[in-house]
């Protein structure tokens, strides 16, 4: 069975050997529509053809390193291709050659790459199978592939506190949370907290603002504009320094100790109804009947006490978050029901 791929079809049933045979000259063969813009010359190049003319030159001798096994050179030459001329193609031929190297980590890394380069590339389907199936090698290795891109590049990445490199910048790390930061001479420095799963490779992109160059917000030019004056803020802006209103939180810590209280006032009211039951099937013994009827007497006093005082609170915090969304003069809603043995309770918060 025969696939397309850039023009040519790759045997995907073929032996390994006649699969990489195949491959290189797949490769060779593309070397003409990677680069079909420079077009044959009799003529001496032109400086601006230059690094066109030699960056087909090396995507030729990667074809043809690739071609004999030769998989470290022909990602060197890929490499040195791509940064002559960058293109799409050249990532995912990089990947393929490192995929043969059995170089999960950094296979994943160009694939992603090309994937990026040529979001609507015909072959993203089996790209992306490819992606799923180093991805799964990775979890299962207990990692996972962290790629940070930056504009400008060779911005200085520190993970975690520790320099680690460059960007562009790719490592496998432990699932969880980083503290990346990126920095270079003459721009602001950017740092952020990233996590990265178990399942999915992470590629963040970072552009870094010349310094001095970040641009004003918006509010002040459409008010000098307007010619008036920013309004002031609205109540529903009010708020301490800590950035909460202390109503709130009081209103939903109440509402759970309620919660809480009901809960045991409910607990007791099972303690009571096997009590009962424990007393009642105590026929043979005085002395088991009378301590099974007063701990039913005082499960069930436990139980009234708890349920009211459950109730009383969730009343007093909804009673605190109708007044403070009242205060607040918001425009959403709440509604919260409540129910142990004998009681139900309900409440309404609402914000206009």
């Amino acid at each position: 069975m025969a696939r397309k791929l850039y023009g040519y079809s790759l045997l995907s049933a073929c032996p390994w050997q006649a699969q990489r045979l195949l491959i290189g000259v797949a490769l060779s063969l593309s070397t003409s529509r990677a680069f079909a813009e420079a077009p044959a010359s009799t003529q001496p190049a032109a400086p601006q053809d230059q690094p066109h003319e030699a960056a087909k030159a090396a995507y030729a001798r990667g074809a043809e390193a690739f071609r004999g096994g030769q998989f470290e050179e022909a990602i060197s030459q890929f490499s040195a291709a791509d940064r002559l001329v960058p293109r799409a193609e050249l990532a995912y031929d990089i990947a393929r050659a490192h995929e043969q190297l059995h170089n999960v980590g950094a296979a994943l890394r160009f694939y992603l790459e090309y994937l990026r380069r040529a979001p609507t590339a015909r072959n993203r389907d089996e790209v992306e199978r490819r992606v799923a199936a180093l991805e799964a090698t990775l979890m299962a290795r207990g990692v996972q592939l962290l790629t940070v891109l930056s504009t400008p590049s060779a911005a200085e990445v520190q993970l975690d506190g520790k320099r680690v490199g460059s960007t562009p910048f790719s490592e496998e790390l432990a699932p969880g949370s980083h503290r990346l930061a990126l920095g270079k001479a003459g721009y602001e420095a950017s740092e952020q907290l990233v996590t990265l799963t178990r399942e999915h490779a992470l590629l963040v992109e970072v552009s870094l603002p010349a310094e001095g160059a970040r641009k004003p917000t918006q509010s002040a030019p459409l008010a000098a504009k307007s010619g008036r004056a920013p309004s002031p803020p609205s109540p529903r802006d009010a708020r301490t320094p800590s950035g909460t209103r202390p109503a709130r939180s009081a209103g939903w810590i109440t509402i759970g100790a309620g919660g809480a209280a009901l809960i045991g006032g409910a607990i007791c009211e099972i303690l009571r109804r096997n009590a009962q039951n424990e007393a009642a099937a105590a026929t043979t013994s005085q002395v088991r009947f009378q301590d099974r009827l007063e701990a039913s007497d005082s499960y069930q006093t436990a139980a009234r006490v708890s349920t009211t005082v459950g109730a009383t609170l969730v009343l007093s915090g909804a009673a605190l978050l109708y007044w403070d969304s009242r205060h607040a003069q918001a425009s959403t809603s709440g509604a919260a029901f409540f129910c142990a043995p004998r009681l139900c309770a309900a409440s309404w918060a609402a914000r206009f």
